[in-house]
């Protein structure tokens, strides 16, 4: 995955982003987040590496 860090905010994007999941958690009351972001990000490596028929290095 190529990707380049920009400290300027895209036109349109969100600043600051807070999800209240109590609805959610409500309507679905066995439901809870099981995975935390990093996890996620090393997810997404691996699977971008892997379409690329490459190994993933994640730290």
């Amino acid at each position: 995955m190529e990707w380049e860090y920009s400290g300027e905010n895209r036109s349109g994007d969100h600043i600051c982003y807070i999800s209240d999941l109590s609805k959610a958690k409500a309507h679905y009351p066995g439901w809870e987040v099981t995975r935390d972001l990093k996890g996620i990000f090393i997810e997404i490596a691996e699977a971008w590496a892997g379409r690329a028929g490459k190994r993933a290095y994640v730290r």
